[in-house]
């Protein structure tokens, strides 16, 4: 797609969470909705850099809420965190014992989890080919007359068939739609 290639060399290469934590970034898929991302580094800062499903585990829900609480939606928010964690509790947390052929499944089968969080679990978390579909895509295509589609598999699956399947070029292609997004989309004045 020209587009990605236009995007690169308009913004550089984004490289997000290349030394996070599996843990931290799956929180940060979940606590990203609704809100952005400065609200998430608030939250995620008060977890005093413990992202373990372990410790989240064992953490009140009341305790979580508290943490998590500069995110917004904190109630909603807690619940799918420990959803997802005791989900992954069943592999006493080890995501190498974990089935790549059905996570995205099982994922989307989490109260609070839809597909949007789900992909950016698989492509940042899991390093899965899996494209991530948000708004800022949405308004990228309108944008630059891009076809319009429908639903989120329609724009996915027209991504994924557009770009070589390899999980490097889909992360930095979602992460430069989202500058991109942030810096012109968002501003009704450059439209």
């Amino acid at each position: 797609m020209d587009i990605y290639y236009e995007l690169h060399s308009a913004y550089g290469s984004q490289d997000w969470w290349p030394t996070k934590s599996r843990e931290e970034m799956m929180l940060g898929a979940i606590l990203v909705q609704n809100t952005s991302w400065t609200n998430v580094e608030k939250a995620l800062s008060n977890f005093d850099n413990d992202f373990s499903f372990t410790s989240i585990s064992a953490m009140s829900l009341e305790t979580l809420q508290t943490i998590i609480k500069p995110a917004g939606f904190y109630r909603a928010k807690s619940n799918t965190i420990k959803n997802l964690v005791a989900y992954f509790q069943h592999t006493n947390f080890d995501f190498d014992a974990i089935s790549l052929d059905a996570l995205r499944k099982d994922l989307l089968a989490l109260k609070g989890i839809g597909p949007e969080t789900a992909d950016a679990i698989l492509l940042y978390a899991f390093n899965q080919p899996f494209f991530v579909v948000d708004t800022y895509l949405k308004r990228l295509f309108k944008h630059v007359h891009l076809p319009q589609f429908s639903t989120y598999n329609q724009y996915q699956d027209y991504v994924m068939t557009q770009l070589s399947q390899d999980v490097t070029l889909y992360q930095e292609f979602h992460a430069l739609i989202v500058a991109y997004g942030k810096r012109k989309i968002s501003d009704p004045r450059s439209t």
